[in-house]
């Protein structure tokens, strides 16, 4: 079990993560009424995922070099949502205050959460790397379930203003956390292991399971903002759920990642039942996708929801857990920034080239398309791994890829 300094560190893991999903569902949300068509989804996803950028090549390292502290990010989070409040309330000239603060607060969280990562993973080793990240991914997906549900209702009941405010309440709460551990002091990086770009280009093309793995999650991802898009438009315009609707259909995705990763703690999967599940966890996701688009009503749509959201964890904790357990100590903020380039950029890409499809497609038939696609990627990508298998280079091997 976790120690005391522990269970405060996954705690406020817990509330930064459901800030940070308060915070995303708030601007979605709020930039959607008041710009009124899919293209104002996406510019709202978009500002808040793309200073991943600026993390992925190396701007994790040296912000964790500048800044000492893990909470300080959260901080700053909060003086953005408290911002974002401010200026929401002038009408439909606000959407653009909104899309800029929400772009601050996105590079707060895009630093935070691969330095939390590494930091998390610091003196682990054999099981206790997979554990942890399973532990991580329980605390971070208990804040998704809260998170959504919470903006949700604070928009309905109470308008945008509150909801900011609530997201800033969050963040510094979070923060206190943070501040009473000695963890959340980051770890001094190695001077003389400098991190280079190529260097980890380079750690990700030698490894036999990691490629692929990597690439999958990259095509996955660039497909995955049909479900950001058509997740609000259905619950506006299919299930008439409204915001609550909206929020709540968020938290059910919380709720069975939930369910699924406190399942993957108790089990302990070994580094080639983690790499057999990733692949299946992808499948299952496909599927998942064209029942949310079937779904006539809104209660068919929640249960779509959570069991689409079961297999999500394990694409993270088969990840994470192998970076942890073949990449040196002073690169794996990097490498976990990286990992998050790979996820939100190509997310980035897709979410601004799905808009205009969303807005000629009904979001049902855009949910059963992209369904299709990740399920035929996933299959594609199992045949590229069972190829690679056997011809990694010397230090950056892995398991034998199972049969499906």
């Amino acid at each position: 079990m976790p120690t005391a300094g522990w269970r405060a560190f996954y705690l406020g893991l817990g509330v930064l993560f459901a800030a940070d999903a308060m915070l995303l569902a708030a601007v979605i949300w709020t930039a959607y009424r008041l710009g009124g068509s899919a293209i104002w989804i996406s510019l709202g996803a978009v500002t808040y995922t793309l200073p991943v950028i600026v993390a992925g090549v190396g701007g994790t390292g040296a912000a964790g070099r500048m800044v000492r502290r893990l909470s300080h990010f959260a901080w700053a989070g909060a003086i953005s949502a408290l911002a974002i409040a401010l200026v929401v309330g002038f009408g439909r000239s606000a959407i653009w205050g909104l899309l800029a603060l929400a772009l601050v607060a996105g590079l707060m969280q895009s630093l935070r959460l691969p330095l939390g990562q590494a930091q998390l993973m610091e003196q682990a080793e054999g099981d206790e790397i997979a554990h942890r990240a399973a532990l991580y991914e329980v605390a971070s997906r208990a804040g998704v379930v809260v998170g959504p549900a919470v903006a949700g209702g604070l928009l309905a009941l109470w308008g945008p203003q509150v909801a900011f405010v609530a997201v800033a309440l969050s963040y510094t709460v979070g923060a206190a956390l943070w501040r009473s551990f000695a963890g959340d002091l980051i770890a001094s990086p190695d001077r003389d292991q400098p991190y280079a770009l190529s260097r980890g280009v380079a750690l990700v093309r030698q490894d036999s399971w990691l490629l692929p793995a990597l690439s999958l999650r990259a095509g996955g991802n660039l497909l995955w903002p049909a479900f950001t898009l058509a997740l609000p438009l259905l619950a506006a315009t299919v299930w008439h759920g409204g915001a609550l609707g909206y929020g709540i259909s968020r938290s059910v995705w919380g709720v069975g990642t939930v369910v699924a990763t406190s399942l993957f703690v108790w089990l302990r999967l070994g580094p080639t039942q983690r790499q057999r599940g990733y692949v299946w966890c992808w499948i299952g996701t496909g599927i998942g996708f064209v029942l949310i688009g079937s779904a006539p009503s809104l209660i068919w749509g929640l249960l779509a929801v959570g069991l689409t959201a079961a297999g999500s964890p394990l694409l993270h904790i088969a990840v994470n857990s192998h970076i942890a357990e073949r990449v040196p100590r002073h690169w794996r903020s990097d490498l976990y920034g990286m990992q998050r380039l790979v996820v939100n950029g190509v997310q980035t890409i897709g979410l601004l080239a799905l808009a205009p499809v969303a807005d000629l497609l009904n979001p049902a038939r855009l949910m059963d398309t992209v369904g299709i696609l990740m399920v035929a990627l996933a299959v594609a990508s199992w045949w590229w791994m069972a190829r690679r298998q056997g011809r990694a280079e010397p230090g950056g091997g892995a398991p034998a890829v199972p049969k499906l």
